[in-house]
């Protein structure tokens, strides 16, 4: 891995690689294919977490299925509004609502919106297609100038935004100004850092072309987490269904009031049962592990595919390499991804506690300390983003994934603190600037439609 950090210098020679060329790094170099660890019976590491995790899964649908045969029958009926505002509803032995007093659900019915607007969505589908193969060839012949254009599009913006806001919020005004200031002074001093980005980013364009079932393993990765998660939240709605009405504010006449006597509330509520709270948390905790677990098997996936591509020697054949990949991610390294994700799960619980805290005791102290810890999660994330693509190299453990990363960055924290957050910045501004482009057409060009057809309405 220190290897791979030397050839990223940005003093080194580069070249976008392909087929026929080899790797960035090839074996003049003295880098070869052994840098990928290939064997197919690699070691199992961190078996345990990978039981943990079947474990915890399995218990919390056996809880949504409990919560499915024990739900209240009646439930959408008698969780409506208008329901729960009549006292009546929530007295002892009160029957629970008549069929005939259902809910009118008509509102449901989206049919005269959807035959105005899927022309558009089908239009939008086909252009993000054709913008994200253009974005790619544009990654790979023109790398360097898509980066300095993120940079001007969010200087831009931001000197924009400070003279819309001049007259209205000149504080607001003033920090723009000043951002847009020190993006200025971050672009010529991390200019370096930015030609490397530039390269890095033309070599992974040229990996995804040379590893095209890449975008296949993403599609799957995402259908594979809804079909796993909607097991998990069925149970987890089966659950909150069980539980009755209870009287909830203080009936005076025909309407009931809060604590205050002065706000009006329904006078009923629903009240799951006492097991159901923490069994929502559980479960919760388990979608949260079962996502962070999806994406780290596809940084798992991805990165252990473009690396046997990277190191291949000159001219070798790609075929395979996202199967390979694959089958380590699900097999020998299926323990530490689920590890990994636990801690991406844990950093995002931390992460909610905290915010929650901060909102609720707004001060100038807790910022602080919300600042403090954000600065902590995200270089623990970071940290676990590299480790996972260490494993996906070499095979190790988690642990030992996050040590040999952590001795990397000791020796090249400056140029890996680019590769973290660089190539997310102009991603994100590219992809914020045509998306908003876009959108901004197909409004305009709604508005004019629907304009049209009103005035032919009023001919």
């Amino acid at each position: 891995m220190s290897r791979m950090m030397a050839k990223s210098e940005p003093e080194e020679e580069f070249y976008v690689p392909n087929r026929e060329q080899g790797p960035l790094l090839g074996e003049e170099n003295g880098y070869t294919d052994s840098v990928y660890n290939h064997d197919e019976s690699r070691a199992r590491k961190d078996s345990a977490y990978a039981v943990l995790y079947v474990f915890y899964m399995l218990t919390a649908l056996a809880g949504g299925f409990v919560g499915f045969l024990n739900k209240n029958a009646n439930f959408f009926q008698i969780s409506t509004l208008e329901y729960l505002q009549d006292a009546n509803h929530c007295s002892p032995g009160r029957s629970l609502l008549a069929e005939d007093d259902s809910p009118d659900t008509s509102f449901l019915s989206s049919s005269h919106y959807w035959k105005s607007v899927v022309v558009y969505l089908v239009v939008s589908l086909a252009v993000s297609l054709v913008l994200g193969y253009v974005m790619l060839r544009l990654l790979v012949e023109r790398a360097q100038t898509l980066v300095n254009a993120a940079f001007v599009i969010n200087f831009v913006l931001m000197v924009f935004t400070a003279f819309a806001l001049i007259n209205t919020a000149p504080m607001a005004s003033a920090v723009y100004l000043l951002l847009s200031g020190l993006s200025l002074l971050a672009y010529w001093m991390w200019r370096d850092q930015l030609q490397m980005v530039a390269r890095l980013f033309a070599v992974s364009a040229a990996g995804l072309k040379s590893n095209p079932h890449l975008v296949t393993l993403v599609l799957g990765v995402k259908t594979l987490l809804l079909v796993a998660t909607v097991p998990l939240f069925a149970g987890m709605a089966s659950a909150y269904q069980n539980g009755q009405v209870v009287q909830y504010g203080a009936q005076k006449g025909d309407a009931c009031f809060a604590d205050d006597n002065v706000t009006q509330v329904p006078c009923c509520a629903w009240q799951p049962d006492g097991w159901v709270t923490p069994f929502l948390v559980f479960a919760g905790v388990g979608g949260l592990w079962t996502t962070k677990l999806a994406f780290e098997i596809r940084v798992f996936t991805i990165s252990g595919a473009v690396a046997q591509w990277y190191f291949s020697p000159v001219g070798s054949s790609t075929r395979g390499t996202t199967l390979k990949a694959v089958r380590h991610a699900l097999t020998s390294s299926f323990g530490t991804l689920c590890l990994g994700s636990l801690v991406l799960t844990a950093v995002e619980a931390a992460r909610s506690i905290s915010e929650r805290a901060r909102r609720q005791r707004d001060n100038i102290v807790m910022c602080l300390v919300a600042c403090v810890l954000e600065c902590v999660y995200q270089f623990i994330e970071f940290i676990s983003q590299f480790a996972t693509i260490m494993a996906a190299i070499t095979g190790m453990s988690f642990c030992d994934s996050a040590r040999e990363v952590t001795d990397l960055l000791k020796r090249n924290f400056l140029a890996s603190y680019a590769v973290w957050w660089m190539p997310g910045f102009v991603l994100n501004s590219l992809i914020f600037t045509v998306s908003l482009a876009w959108a901004s057409l197909a409004g305009l060009t709604y508005y004019v439609q629907v304009g049209n057809t009103n005035k032919y309405a009023e001919k």
